[in-house]
Order: C-alpha cells, then sequence, then structure tokens
C-alpha cells in the first residue's frame, strides 16, 4: 500500500508492420517539435501531417506516412501485434491470424486461433521466463510464436447495462511488463495469471470503486460516503440479484453516467509496473492524479 497508483489520460496509437525509413539530412537539428509540427524524421517521398503529428486536419482522410516504408502485406485487416518473426492479425471475426515474416516481404499465414470475449485491443508481452498473448479474456502461451498455445480464459464478470446486448468487460486492456497481470475497463479490474499454466489460480480484483471516489465527477461523493459507511457498490454488484446488482451498472445508462466515471480506453503502466494510466473519457484532454491504495499493494 505505500505505492501510490497515479491515474492519467492516455491515449492509444496504431500498431503497423513497417520498417524505418531514411531520414532527412538535418531535419533533427531544426527542431520543428518546437514550432508545433511533427519531429518525426521524414524521407524523400513521405507525406507527413501539415500540423501536429496525428492529427488528421478536418475534412481530411488520414493518408499520411513518415520515417516508414511498406515492404509487404497481406489482405487480413484488424488489430496488430508481434514478436520476432510473427505477426498476430485480429478482425471482426472471433480469431486472431498468425502470420509468420520472416521474409518480410513475402508474409505467410501459417495458423489461426479463436479469442473471446472482444476487447478494443489485443496485447503481447514476451519477457524471459513467458510469452503471452491476450484478447478479451483469451491468454495464449506464444512462447513458440507460430503456434500458439491457449493458457486459459479470464473470468471476467458480465458487467453489463440494461438494454445494451454488449458486455461492458473487457472494454479495452493492457498486460504488465512482466506478464503476470491484465488490467481491463469498464472502470478498472486486474487479472492476476502468476501461474500462467493453472488458469484455476487465476483471480480478478475490481478496483472501481476506490478510483471512483477520487474521479472528479458526480460519482465521486456517492462512493465516498459510501465507503465512509463500510458499503461497497462494487461488493454489491457482485450479488444476484434482487439483493445485488447482478454486474449490472445501473437502472439506466443515464444513471450509470452518474454513477461511474468513465474509465474505459488506453490502459498502460509505467517501466517497472509501479504506476497505471487509464483514459477518463469524460475527462476529455485533462487529467488528474490519484491514488489507489489497493491497487498500488496488489502491483
Amino acid at each position: 500500500m505505500s505505492l501510490p497508483l497515479r491515474i492519467r489520460i492516455a491515449f492509444a496509437s496504431g500498431i503497423a508492420l513497417l520498417l524505418s525509413g531514411m531520414a532527412m539530412p538535418g531535419q533533427s537539428a531544426d527542431r520543428p517539435h518546437d514550432k508545433g509540427i511533427s519531429p518525426a524524421l521524414c524521407g524523400p517521398g513521405d507525406t507527413p501531417e501539415p500540423g501536429i503529428q496525428g492529427e488528421v486536419p478536418a475534412g481530411q482522410t488520414a493518408n499520411y506516412n513518415c520515417g516508414v516504408k511498406l515492404v509487404g502485406q497481406l489482405p487480413v485487416v484488424g488489430n496488430v501485434q508481434g514478436v520476432g518473426k510473427c505477426a498476430y492479425v485480429r478482425p471482426r471475426d472471433g480469431t486472431v491470424h498468425v502470420i509468420d515474416v520472416s521474409d518480410a516481404a513475402k508474409p505467410v499465414e501459417v495458423a489461426s486461433v479463436p479469442v473471446h470475449s472482444g476487447s478494443e485491443t489485443m496485447r503481447v508481452v514476451v519477457t524471459d521466463r513467458r510469452a503471452v498473448l491476450v484478447s478479451g479474456s483469451s491468454v495464449y502461451d506464444i512462447a513458440d510464436c507460430l503456434h500458439p498455445v491457449l493458457a486459459g480464459e479470464i473470468q471476467w464478470p458480465p458487467l453489463n447495462l440494461p438494454g445494451i446486448s454488449v458486455r461492458q468487460l473487457p472494454h479495452d486492456i493492457r498486460v504488465n511488463h512482466a506478464g503476470t497481470k491484465i488490467y481491463a475497463s469498464f472502470g478498472l479490474w486486474e487479472a492476476d495469471l502468476t501461474n500462467l499454466h493453472d488458469p484455476t489460480t487465476w483471480t480478478v480484483m475490481d478496483h472501481r470503486c476506490e478510483l471512483a471516489a477520487q474521479v472528479p465527477g458526480p460519482w465521486a461523493e456517492v462512493h465516498r460516503q459510501s465507503l465512509k459507511a463500510g458499503l461497497s457498490l462494487c461488493v454489491d454488484a457482485s450479488r444476484p440479484n434482487p439483493s445485488g446488482a447482478n454486474y449490472m451498472l445501473a437502472a439506466s445508462p443515464l444513471q450509470a453516467s452518474l454513477l461511474w466515471p468513465t474509465l474505459s480506453h488506453s490502459p498502460d503502466l509505467n517501466a517497472d509496473d509501479t504506476r497505471l494510466y487509464v483514459g477518463d473519457q469524460a475527462g476529455g484532454t485533462g487529467r488528474t492524479g490519484r491514488r489507489c491504495p489497493k491497487c498500488a499493494s496488489s502491483m
């Protein structure tokens, strides 16, 4: 509990299978970022953004590139992750396609594996002790990266909103650098996969109420008073109806917006896995630092 968790606004970026291009001589010395334009080092024939890197001007279609070169492609579109000679592509068909990119100019699909309980992102983490691919609830051991092996399914609770058929959890995910924990939104949930090959030991923790009491908004006072009284809407969420919420966020989407902050996108961690960042969708581009002692003590 001595390591405070800071919650910051964070944004995710797209991922592509690309090779770096040649930089223009002397461009780095011009310090273009000091002038509010992209600091990326572009090569001949590149088409950089006219303003801030990553920003698409109103009315235009994103078709920019800077410092990258296309060397090979396949007719598969979706979320992309990769390690070594392997690339993984997850389209919207409930599978992850395994691509051998040993010859980057001639990528070859060698297999596909099913994934469940879709999340906005798919993650790959490789250490000297383990290699994992995580998408939604599905966790794969990719020690042999061309032949993923299902390690198990995370038992995320069936978080939902009335009138909306799509499950709210996991909305987005992040794997820590050690490959032992997965963090998920909506809200903030933590799955502990320390024993990767025994999914019966995997646990899931709910950190929403501790954070909701700290993030500015109409929900903060509700959660502060509940916790002060020794109660918790998160504990209540796990109880079945009629005495509990049965993992229903609220009686309506409007009520849910008043009870829960919209911590929904781009969870990320610092290098030593002691600080977690998550986007507050309702907070726009602002940022705020908040403590979550239980989260910190569990990391």
